[in-house]
């Protein structure tokens, strides 16, 4: 007897691959157009490095803001607030440049919560404190020069530092890895999005993880990042989601992306 479960299922596959083959296409077809022929709000210049973004909902309006910076300068004073922090396994913030400024202004208060977070599994590289594609808070509390009151650690599959260049040499022979990078880099966001909502928080800052940059997995990382983020602002009572930029360049590919998806600019950052 044939085994049609198989062939149905590996007809299924080849289908969903020609399908995400067509949609790439048509992204990259979009991403070749400047800013202006994107925007039908007519809001922005083809230079633009900011932009918001309305994320409707039933109840209320999330503002989606995109920019270039700093994550610490672009925090929200409206609300109860937080910051996600991307981390490793230990929660060691010591590894990059924006978890250091984090780990500076948080001062005391938020050295000592650190140092209190339980560990859920001894390695031989060290305690795991929280696994990949998952997230933990700490507070609320005044956390030094921080404006935030949560902050969130998260572990996603990317190196916090946005110089991993391992999934390049995935892109073009290996789908089950890029699949698995996909689907945990979702799980870090949708873990962090849990969080957000137990502390009834009205607007986060999120600095964007990836790839390397100019890598063949890069615009990858930021399209599932993206996807993510407004997917699970859509079913939270956020008001506003500041995400933060690695560099201009990518702050404007992330505007074209969000115009793609057929958000409503109302106008910069």
């Amino acid at each position: 007897v044939p085994d049609t479960s198989s062939s149905a299922t590996a007809k299924l596959e080849k289908l969903k691959m020609q399908m995400d083959n067509m949609l790439a296409m048509a992204e990259r077809m979009k991403m070749e157009k400047s800013l202006t022929e994107l925007d039908a709000s007519q809001k922005l210049e083809d230079d633009s490095e900011s932009a918001a973004f309305a994320i409707k909902r039933e109840d209320h309006t999330c503002m989606l803001h995109i920019k270039h910076g700093n994550p610490l300068s672009s925090q929200s004073k409206d609300g109860a607030s937080g910051l996600v922090v991307w981390t490793n396994e230990a929660c060691d913030l010591t590894v990059n440049d924006v978890s250091k400024d984090v780990l500076t202004a948080g001062g005391m208060p938020f050295t000592q919560d650190l140092s209190t977070l339980p560990a859920i599994m001894e390695t031989e590289w060290g305690p795991v404190k929280v696994g990949t594609g998952e997230a933990l808070m700490v507070g609320p509390k005044a956390y030094g020069t921080l404006s935030a009151s949560f902050v969130i650690l998260a572990v996603s599959p990317l190196s916090p530092s946005n110089d991993d260049d391992d999934w390049d040499k995935d892109s073009n022979r290996d789908e089950d890895a890029l699949h698995f990078l996909d689907m945990t880099l979702r799980s870090s966001y949708r873990s962090s999005f849990g969080k957000i909502n137990t502390g009834a928080m009205a607007s986060v800052v999120i600095p964007m993880i990836t790839t390397r940059e100019r890598g063949e997995a890069y615009e990858r990382s930021l399209r599932v990042s993206l996807q993510s983020i407004i997917d699970e602002a859509k079913f939270s009572n956020l008001k506003h989601v500041h995400l933060v930029a690695n560099s201009p360049a990518e702050a404007t590919k992330l505007i074209k992306m969000v115009l793609g998806m057929g958000l409503a600019c109302t106008g910069t950052a």
